[in-house]
């Protein structure tokens, strides 16, 4: 079955933001216990001392129920795979989200001093995915209850759904860039050059950039480009501008990958990116174009 071109930004969010839940956790799997756990390095009963009474973290549930740490954690591992799993194939799809929105605020919660960018943006993508009507197609929800989810869903729908997204990417994009033209570090490429020669990054490929230090004009350059991008974000509603907009933010965020070592946080980013403003219509389009040509040939 083809999937129509409406639901294919959808598909790509859930089954993209899922993926990489479960990647991401696997990568600190064996630290997880030094980051989050019962004998972290910044013992738990001291993070949660910074954490509103009001949100659910594992130190404050291990210590509700009166259940062992250590047996908590285990069973909260293999709890946050199998959620992360579910909302991948799209099983009990907005349970899922519901229920790896809670795991991941219980997880990320417990200690706030090792939370980055990547924690905040998929807290972001999962409210999300449990607001969309993220099982309609390619799920095993639709597989299994076809004729229910058609019932209580409008196709329509999607397209408000989407513009949602819309407008929250790109106010985050504008107000970061307006951020950083407020200051001077941006306007004269110092904030390029800490990132770039910050001891604790740039740990895989081991990238000489010491080399810039006799070109000073080129992380200025790096710098203003940065801003003025950011800045000009919200001008991607304009249809000719998307392109390189989009474009220009994927490669940016693939530069902070690789020169910065931040593959989860530029991940959820180029993620957020393409389910918002990716033309997966005219993808489709130029697909059924190529298979009919194919057909002919064949022919």
């Amino acid at each position: 079955m083809k999937l129509q071109p409406q639901y294919q930004f959808l598909v790509f969010f859930r089954v993209a933001t899922g993926l990489l839940l479960m990647v991401h956790f696997l990568a600190f799997y064996t630290d997880i216990n030094r980051l989050y756990g019962p004998h972290s390095i910044l013992p738990s009963d001291f993070c949660n001392l910074f954490v509103p009474q009001g949100l659910i973290t594992n130190y404050r549930l291990w210590t509700y129920l009166e259940i062992d740490p250590t047996i908590y954690q285990q069973g909260f591992n293999v709890l946050y795979l199998l959620t992360a799993a579910f909302l991948t194939v799209g099983f009990l799809t907005r349970f899922s989200a519901l229920g790896m929105i809670i795991l991941h605020i219980a997880l990320i919660k417990n200690n706030t001093f090792f939370n980055y960018g990547v924690d905040h943006f998929t807290s972001i993508a999962l409210w999300y995915l449990f607001f969309f009507p993220s099982g309609v197609r390619y799920s095993l929800d639709y597989r299994l209850f076809p004729g229910w989810i058609d019932r209580f869903h409008n196709p329509s729908n999607l397209r408000l759904y989407r513009i949602g997204l819309q407008i929250q990417v790109a106010l985050v994009y504008g107000f970061s860039g307006f951020d950083k033209m407020l200051g001077f570090n941006w306007w004269n490429g110092e904030s390029i050059w800490k990132a770039l020669t910050l001891p604790y990054a740039n740990l895989d490929f081991n990238l000489n950039f010491d080399w810039l230090a006799a070109y000073p004009a080129i992380p200025l350059i790096l710098g203003l480009g940065v801003v003025m991008l950011e800045l000009l974000y919200p001008l991607i509603f304009i249809k000719p501008l998307r392109k390189p907009i989009l474009y220009g933010i994927i490669l940016m965020h693939i530069g902070i990958a690789i020169s910065i070592n931040l593959y989860f946080f530029s991940t959820i980013m180029i993620i957020l990116n393409l389910a918002a403003f990716f033309d997966f219509e005219t993808l489709s389009k130029q697909s059924s174009s190529d298979q009919q040509v194919s057909v002919k040939l064949s022919y």
